[in-house]
């Protein structure tokens, strides 16, 4: 790893503390709670990574999104905040431990993961009873939408457009799915929910 790399994961280490911490103003994190989000946090980058490895879904350059199983379940289990800094630490740790972290595929990753956890509160907070298949989908919709955004400004080609409706079924079934796996996950955990934020 550069010095870039190692300045870029210093700071996402301050960053995910300082986030962290502040999301319990009126008590510092116990030891539980830190030792379960270091938990989710690899999980997520585990589950990142071998996906990485595995064959594409359906179409070129879709991923089931096995990663978002970890987020989907901390959104539930802990909340908003630590349900988006984990997934940005995730993006950021996968960007560099694969070299493409401020590359068209880095910022694609970031976006997406952004726009994935902003849809998901958003519909967990609007349907109050709302369960993690909806709030799955949610977040796969946003995700490949806010991915094709980002490639529409790099390679400014307005035929990408044509690709959007394929990678909106195959992310409505890759959401079905992994949202059906978090609803079994988190009734197995008997995760109470929290509040959207």
């Amino acid at each position: 790893m550069n010095l870039l790399g190692g300045l870029l994961l210093a700071l996402a280490s301050l960053a995910t503390i300082f986030l962290l911490v502040s999301s319990a103003p009126r008590k510092s994190l116990t030891t539980r709670q830190i030792a379960r989000y270091g938990v989710y946090t690899a999980l997520a980058i585990a589950l990142g990574i071998v996906e990485s490895f595995l064959p594409d879904f359906l179409l070129p350059g879709m991923k089931i999104g096995f990663a978002n199983l970890a987020i989907l379940v901390v959104l539930y289990a802990e909340g908003f905040l630590p349900a988006c800094v984990i997934s940005l630490v995730r993006v950021a740790l996968i960007g560099m431990l694969r070299g493409n972290l401020l590359s068209m595929g880095g910022w694609m990753s970031f976006g997406g993961a952004f726009a994935a956890i902003l849809a998901m509160l958003a519909i967990k907070a609007l349907l109050k009873k709302a369960s993690p298949i909806s709030v799955s989908l949610a977040g796969a919709v946003a995700h490949v939408t806010a991915q094709m955004g980002i490639c529409l400004i790099y390679i400014r080609s307005i035929e990408l457009l044509l690709y959007l409706p394929l990678l909106l079924v195959s992310a409505t079934v890759s959401g079905l799915f992994i949202g059906f796996i978090a609803l079994r996950i988190i009734k197995i955990l008997g995760a109470k929910p929290k509040p959207s934020l």
